[in-house]
């Protein structure tokens, strides 16, 4: 993960929506003694009961991107 250019942050964007998008960068912690795992700990806004998704995306130092993306369902 890399952060070094315009846009390539490690991100996440909630249902699509811009003003949902968040700059994970500061959130990632590197796994010690390996760089090619870490995690991310961050919390999102309450979000309404539905179906929503989170697209998470990621940048390395070779300017390789990668996205996923995961569904998942609120209910009160």
């Amino acid at each position: 993960m890399s952060g070094a250019g315009v846009g390539h942050n490690l991100s996440l964007v909630v249902d699509g929506r811009a003003d949902y998008t968040y700059d994970l960068n500061d959130y990632y912690v590197r796994e010690f003694g390996d760089f090619t795992r870490g995690s991310v700990a961050f919390t999102i806004p309450a979000l309404d009961d539905g179906p929503h998704s989170a697209t998470f995306h990621a940048w390395d130092i070779l300017n390789n991107m990668s996205t996923t993306t995961l569904a998942f369902q609120v209910n009160s």
